[in-house]
């Protein structure tokens, strides 16, 4: 897409939700359209449990490059309030260990020039620690 200013004749280009060219400016791992982030808790009594939602659409293709998948990340977080002034907590962040999504691949790379396709993982936007685990208490006194 293609926009001209009335007062230049510089184009505007909406890369949003692409994976623009190298000279576009942009970061290297695409310019997302729009990201979701939801978080659902339940609590019975004394005890709490939720669940965090991150959603990444897919990144299109630019214009010497693959994109990228959509990408998933759930964590599950709990709490139980053992007194009123003793609260411990347990979670796992990234639950299903999902791994960074890899693209960025050269869609012009010619082997027989010695250009390789490359590619990579996109460790800015998706989780590159796997599955982990937490346990802490809150001690009022």
């Amino acid at each position: 897409m293609s926009i001209h200013h009335a007062d230049s004749q510089t184009p505007f280009h909406d890369y949003a939700g692409t994976f623009a060219a190298p000279d576009s400016g942009l970061s290297p791992n695409g310019a997302f359209r729009w990201k979701t982030f939801t978080t659902i808790n339940y609590t019975m009594d004394a005890l709490m449990v939720g669940l965090q939602w991150q959603h990444l659409p897919a990144i299109d293709s630019g214009t010497t490059n693959t994109g990228y998948g959509s990408y998933d990340l759930f964590n599950l977080n709990t709490s139980y309030g053992v007194t009123d002034d003793v609260t411990v907590r347990f979670g796992v962040d990234n639950l299903f260990n999902k791994a960074p999504e890899f693209g960025n691949v050269s869609t012009t790379a010619n082997p027989a020039f010695f250009q390789l396709p490359g590619g990579g993982r996109n460790i800015n936007n998706n989780d590159t620690l796997g599955r982990r685990f937490y346990l802490g208490a809150n001690l009022r006194f």
